[in-house]
């Protein structure tokens, strides 16, 4: 973004992962077009469950899947 904006160029669309309140702010700022949220908090705490359940010798999947969810102007809170 930093490039961009010393170059004069606005044209281009810059979206970043992890929904930081930096990116945020440049949602807000309209600098940045989105972020997306991986819901950090949701794997934190299934990463937990499943270590407890690994612990009482259940059977994990091999796979879970955690919704993203794309924030722009529009949706943030």
């Amino acid at each position: 973004m930093k490039y961009l904006d010393e170059q004069g160029n606005n044209q281009v669309l810059v979206a970043s992962f992890d929904a930081l309140e930096p990116a945020k702010a440049a949602i807000r700022a309209g600098k940045l077009a989105a972020t997306v949220d991986q819901q950090a908090a949701q794997q934190g705490y299934l990463g937990v469950q499943y270590a407890m359940r690994a612990l009482a010798g259940e059977t994990l999947p091999m796979e879970t899947l955690i919704d993203t969810r794309l924030i722009t102007a529009d949706t943030l809170p």
